[in-house]
């Protein structure tokens, strides 16, 4: 069955809006490229694909997806026991860690999470909190599984 034929069996209801010119102007020009009849099915049109993407943008932010956090820090300034305390407490979504001795004084962490980006959020600003860092970055890959 197609978005049309689901669309006249749904009950409509008729409603009225004021458009300014220049969305008119926009609706018109959509209506001449696109070939639509009136400028009430490109309205409709609009409306459904609005809808559409504000349903897929609201369950975005709870799909997993692969996360990668890395930081850099003085190791004499930075108490490895603060970074730990953060780590236990997303000990489900960490997946890899891996330390990098950059020099005598720096290192270097990087995290590898499957959840959501939520998560791998708060993940890095409480890591980010943390004393003396030198510098802090969340990279997200385009694997959601």
């Amino acid at each position: 069955m197609s978005t049309e034929d689901e669309e006249k069996k749904m009950k409509s209801e008729i409603i009225s809006i004021s458009l300014s010119k220049a969305l008119l102007d926009k609706v018109d020009a959509i209506q001449q490229d696109r070939n639509f009849a009136s400028r009430s099915e490109v309205i409709r049109h609009c409306l459904q694909t609005y809808s559409k993407d504000l349903e897929q943008s609201a369950h975005a932010d709870d799909a997993v997806g692969v996360y990668i956090v890395g930081i850099s820090y003085y190791s004499a300034k930075t108490k490895p026991t603060d970074i730990q305390d953060i780590i236990k407490d997303f000990s489900g979504e960490v997946i890899s860690q891996n330390r990098f001795k950059i020099s005598q004084s720096v290192s270097m962490l990087v995290y590898i999470m499957k959840t959501s980006i939520n998560l791998a959020s708060i993940f890095f600003e409480k890591l980010s909190a943390v004393k003396g860092l030198i510098d802090k970055k969340l990279f997200s890959l385009k694997a959601t599984i």
